[in-house]
């Protein structure tokens, strides 16, 4: 067991994750882990960031300032993912890690349009919580749906 193995918990329940990203890879792509720019605290090891809602995919990354056309995609089965540490957004954007590769699949896409709205409706936000909720409702008013499971 090495360090790491410490701070690893894992999910007990199998659901689907979301990725975004400004790429559109097609219908279905393997997503392999990979580092991430040095962030103060996070752990240095290779992983892939899903979180469970759409918008927690959107605020985690921030790609309503980016001004591009969005792809969401969703893992292709239900996975156990593992819940992250040192990360201080996590239990807003409900963000977790994959460490094997891992088969997604294209389950939406969100127009520069609708990133726009975001955009000028956040102008005014002064909290992430503000600014999920707004995420979320303009996501739903545009037919962008979320599957729980």
């Amino acid at each position: 067991m090495n360090a790491m193995d410490l701070f690893m918990k894992i999910t007990k329940n199998k659901k689907y994750y979301y990725h975004i990203t400004s790429f559109d890879w097609g219908f279905r792509k393997k997503l392999f882990p990979r580092h991430f720019p040095k962030k103060e605290l996070e752990p240095p090891f290779k992983r892939i960031c899903v979180s469970s809602i759409i918008s927690g995919c959107m605020l985690a990354i921030s790609c309503v300032c980016l001004g591009h056309t969005t792809y969401v995609y969703r893992t292709e089965h239900k996975v156990n993912v593992i819940y992250p540490w040192r990360v201080y957004d996590a239990w807003l954007t409900k963000e977790r890690w994959l460490i094997k590769p891992t088969w997604f699949v294209q389950c939406a896409v969100i127009s520069e349009n609708i990133l726009s709205k975001i955009k000028k409706l956040k102008q005014n936000s002064q909290s992430l919580k503000t600014d999920i909720l707004i995420i979320q409702r303009v996501l739903l008013e545009n037919n962008i749906k979320e599957i729980v499971a």
